[in-house]
C-alpha cells in the first residue's frame, strides 16, 4: 500500500532461485543520497506468474530516464563537461558514502544510469540489491578477473571493482555507444587480454586528453595502479595528474601456439589454459612453455 501519495514507486519481482543482498538492505537503505534510486520497502508475495512466492522489492522512480535503454543502442555522445559535473561529481558522492558503510555498489552498468541527456540535471545511480554483487554485470564492464569466474561467483567486490564499470559508463557516454557492442563475451575478454581495456574503450570516439586521463586511471587492468575514489574526487574537481601512460600488455616477439590459438602475452596463455587442463600440462612438462617464457618474452 501507498504510504506517500506525493513519491512515484515502481517494484521489482526478484526471481527467489537467486539471492539478493539481503544482508546489505538496511545499511544501504540508510543511504541518503539524491544521487543514489533508494529502497522505499520490500516483501515476499505470492507471484501468479511463476505460482511462487517472489521477493518484491520497492524503489522510489527516478526522475529522469535511463541513459541507455540497452547495452545495443546508440544515443548522442555527452559533453564531456556536462558528463564531469551532472555524472562524475555525484557518482564520487554515492561511492563515498559507499566507501563509509564498507559496500561496493557492484551495479554499476550504462543501462543502470539515469541521467537526462537533455538538461541539466545530476544523474541517479540505479539499485544494486536484487542480485549477488556483480552478478547482472555485463562482460565489457567486469575487470578481466572478474570475467574469468561464473557471474555468481564473481565475490563482494571492492571500490577497484566499480572504478572499473565506471569508467566504462563515461566511455559510453562520451562515445555515444556501449564499448564492445555486437561482440561475444569470450571477444571482449581476448581484447581486454590482448590490447588492455583503455585500448578498446576509446575506439569509436574522439576524446579529449582530460578525459583520456580519466579512461586511463579507472581502467587500468593492474588493480593496484587503477584509480582510487580519491583519485577520482581530484579529478572531478579539476585537478590534473600527470598522465598515466597504460603500456599495453607486454607481447611476445613471436606467437605461443595452444589449443589451436597463437598467444602473444602472459595473461592469454593463462587464460587458455585455465580453459584446457590436460593440454597445459603437456606443454609445462615438456618445457615448451619455459621455452617460449624465456626466448620470445625474455
Amino acid at each position: 500500500h501507498h504510504r506517500d501519495s506525493s513519491l512515484s514507486l515502481f517494484g521489482l519481482v526478484c526471481d527467489p532461485r537467486l539471492p539478493m543482498r539481503l544482508d546489505k538492505f538496511n545499511v544501504i537503505s540508510r543511504i541518503e543520497s539524491p544521487y543514489l534510486m533508494r529502497l522505499n520497502d520490500w516483501g515476499i508475495a505470492d507471484w501468479p506468474l511463476t505460482n511462487s512466492q517472489c521477493p518484491i522489492l520497492v524503489f522510489e522512480r527516478p526522475p529522469r530516464g535511463k541513459l541507455f535503454g540497452s547495452l545495443d543502442q546508440e544515443i548522442e555522445p555527452l559533453h564531456e563537461d556536462f558528463v564531469i559535473k551532472y555524472v562524475v561529481q555525484p557518482v564520487y558522492n554515492v561511492l563515498r558514502e559507499f566507501r563509509e558503510i564498507g559496500v561496493a555498489h557492484r551495479n554499476i552498468r550504462p543501462d543502470n544510469v539515469f541521467v537526462d541527456g537533455v538538461g541539466e540535471s545530476n544523474m541517479v545511480l540505479g539499485q544494486c540489491l536484487s542480485s549477488s554483487p556483480g552478478f547482472e554485470q555485463p562482460f565489457i564492464c567486469e575487470t578481466i578477473e572478474s570475467c574469468m569466474p561464473a557471474p555468481s561467483g564473481r565475490g563482494a567486490g571492492v571500490e577497484a571493482d566499480d572504478m572499473y564499470s565506471l569508467g566504462v559508463v563515461l566511455a559510453a557516454m562520451i562515445t555515444g555507444a556501449v564499448p564492445g557492442a555486437g561482440m561475444s563475451d569470450q571477444e571482449i575478454l581476448d581484447a581486454k587480454l590482448s590490447e588492455g581495456s583503455a585500448a578498446i574503450m576509446a575506439r569509436g570516439g574522439r576524446i579529449s586528453l582530460s578525459m583520456m586521463e580519466g579512461l586511463r586511471g579507472l581502467l587500468n587492468d593492474d588493480a593496484d595502479e587503477r584509480w582510487t575514489l580519491d583519485d577520482l574526487g581530484q579529478w572531478a574537481n579539476g585537478k590534473r595528474g600527470s598522465p598515466i601512460q597504460n603500456a599495453p600488455p607486454l607481447r611476445a616477439s613471436r606467437a605461443f601456439e595452444f589449443a589451436g590459438l597463437n598467444l602473444f602475452n602472459c595473461r592469454e596463455v593463462a587464460n587458455a589454459m585455465a580453459k584446457n587442463w590436460s593440454q597445459a600440462a603437456a606443454v609445462i612438462h615438456d618445457g615448451s612453455l619455459d621455452g617460449w617464457l624465456r626466448r620470445a618474452l625474455g
